[in-house]
């Protein structure tokens, strides 16, 4: 509540996304970690109600994991299919390029608390969660311009940097920048996995 007014004015919903009978619309739709709960049977149903929902951007967030990746490109292909288009991380919207046993994912190095060490039973004061996303858009809302995304960690050795990157042609590319282009290498040497290039 004393929050921005975005979310001050928010009205919280409680209801079984198997049930979407009386959800309203909505500029930005999220659903997080909550398509694993779906049986599988009943996903394409609950992902085309998320996608009638909204109005503008479908945010669907999975674990990182080969499992939570053919949600995520089952969701996605759901709703490309229904005229929705991929905002990120997906550049295109071309069917998705990773090929298995390959799986597109990315990292996040987060804060542990005391407690959640304890919880996990971990020692280190950060985990790094892996999780696969999808942006979804209808085809009114506007944005930039697709550009190229880093698929996993850079490659640096001495004399170049190694990009894995999917491109806006629905591609898999491997694009190396040698020591020797100062300014691209410099370029190249900021850039980690999930920019866009």
């Amino acid at each position: 509540r004393a929050g921005p007014a975005a979310l001050a004015q928010a009205r919280p919903l409680r209801g079984d996304l198997t049930d979407p009978r009386d959800w309203p619309r909505a500029d930005l739709v999220t659903a997080s970690y909550a398509l694993a709960e779906i049986a599988g049977g009943r996903l394409d149903a609950v992902v085309e109600a998320l996608w009638a929902s909204c109005s503008g951007v479908l945010i669907l967030v999975e674990p990182g994991t080969p499992d939570g990746w053919s949600r995520i490109l089952r969701a996605r292909s759901l709703v490309l299919a229904q005229g929705g288009r991929a905002l990120a991380p997906c550049p295109h919207d071309q069917p998705c390029p990773v090929q298995a046993p390959d799986w597109c994912h990315f990292s996040q190095r987060l804060p542990r608390s005391r407690d959640h060490r304890a919880a996990k039973g971990g020692s280190l004061a950060y985990e790094d969660e892996k999780f696969a996303w999808v942006a979804l858009a209808r085809a009114e809302v506007a944005a930039g311009e697709r550009r190229a995304r880093i698929l996993a960690p850079p490659h640096r050795s001495k004399p170049a940097i190694t990009l894995k990157l999917c491109t806006t042609e629905g591609a898999l590319e491997s694009r190396t920048v040698p020591k020797r282009d100062k300014a691209p290498f410099a370029q190249a040497r900021r850039l980690d996995w999930g920019d866009p290039v």
